[in-house]
């Protein structure tokens, strides 16, 4: 475009006037040349308006191949799954875990029982008090 304007303003001094022939020529060719320019632009334009649309197209299937994977798990999952089974199961560990809360529950008291704490609150009762009667202290029934 720079080289024809460029011809068109040397002709333009060359001529004896608007109707040289060899000038509108050139004006046409820059006035296409500018329509050319303006058609490439929209074409560009629509290329890449048609490459996202390929783009989201693209996704669009990809996503929706990844749900039919995800149906087809869900749906051997859901055929492999026995409810009545699966409800028998969770009974059975209910019921064994409740078994084994009470032979904890009885397991603590025997230990308990085993370590009667107690006789060790007497002891120490009895070492508090000869230490105070060492230092002077006297404790009767106040503990």
């Amino acid at each position: 475009e720079k080289t024809l304007m460029m011809e068109i303003k040397q002709r333009a001094k060359q001529a004896s006037g608007s109707n040289d022939s060899t000038l509108k020529t050139l004006a046409k060719q820059l006035v296409q040349v500018r329509q050319q320019r303006v058609k490439l632009h929209s074409a560009k334009a629509q290329l890449g308006a048609m490459g996202m649309h390929a783009t989201v197209t693209a996704s669009q299937i990809a996503a929706v191949s990844a749900i039919g994977s995800v149906t087809d798990s869900m749906k051997v999952a859901n055929q492999q799954m026995n409810i009545k089974e699966t409800t028998k199961i969770m009974a059975q560990f209910q019921k064994e875990t409740e078994s084994l809360k009470v032979k904890e529950e009885m397991m603590d008291d025997v230990l308990m029982d085993a370590f009667d704490s107690e006789g060790i609150e007497e002891e120490a009762d009895q070492v508090t008090n000869q230490v105070l009667a060492e230092l002077g202290i006297e404790l009767d029934s106040q503990m």
